[in-house]
Formats: structure tokens, sequence, C-alpha cells
């Protein structure tokens, strides 16, 4: 098992960093101009950030990001459904949130930007397609 900075609790799943939550995550965030407290329920399987290896000696999938990444994973798994909000995200709502918690969270702007970038190109590849 992997304990992870705010209570972040995964358990391994396989080698290619395929990660299962071992414990409900909850994070407050301010969304909409509210401070909401969203889940990630136990069970919820996830690669963190989704970067490929050969990126990682500059953005692995652990760091300042990881809590923004998994809540990231769960809107995209879920079709932008993340327990604690009133109503479903957008895709493109869901990477502005990704972004807003990476920010928050002390991402570095740079890192955060391309991160952001990389799922606006990209996160139509795995928009719902992610396994639950």
């Amino acid at each position: 098992m992997i304990f992870l900075k705010n209570k972040i609790v995964l358990r391994v799943i396989n080698s290619d960093y395929l990660f299962e939550v071992a414990e409900n995550f909850e994070k407050e965030i301010i969304f909409e101009e509210k401070n909401v407290k969203v889940t990630v329920p136990e069970g919820f399987y996830t690669d963190m950030a989704s970067v490929p290896k050969a990126l990682w000696f500059w953005i692995a999938p652990f760091g300042k990001h990881q809590e923004a990444a998994l809540i990231h994973d769960y809107l995209y798994a879920n079709s932008g459904l993340l327990l604690g909000l009133e109503r479903k995200l957008t895709r493109k709502e869901s990477d502005q949130l990704f972004y807003e918690i990476m920010k928050k969270d002390g991402t570095n702007k740079v890192k955060a930007k391309i991160m952001k970038w990389s799922v606006n190109l990209f996160g139509w590849l795995f928009w719902e397609k992610i396994e639950k």
C-alpha cells in the first residue's frame, strides 16, 4: 500500500503504474465560488498522471499535481460527475478544474500549463473511456 501526501491511499495493481484508491479521498475545493468537498471513492483505478514514461524525468506520475490528477482521472472516467458537485462538468470544465487545483497545490506554473495543454489537446481520447 502507498500513502501519499494529504491522505491519498493507493494499492498497487500492476507494474505499469496502475493503482486502486484504497480509501475514499476527499478534498475541499472552491468551485463556482463555493467551498465544496469532493470525493474519489475507494475502489477507483488510476494511473495518477497519464504522462508517457519517457517524460517522467520532468513530470512524474506523483508530485504536487497528484491530487489534481486523481480528481481529473475520476472526472474523465465518470463523464464529469464528481461526488460533492451539484452537476456534471464538461470535459473543458474538468480540464480547467485540474489546472486550478494544480495551481492551488503549488505545482510549477510551467508544468501546470503544459499538463493542462496536454489534456486539452489529447483528453478527447480518454473522456469516458477510462476503466472504473
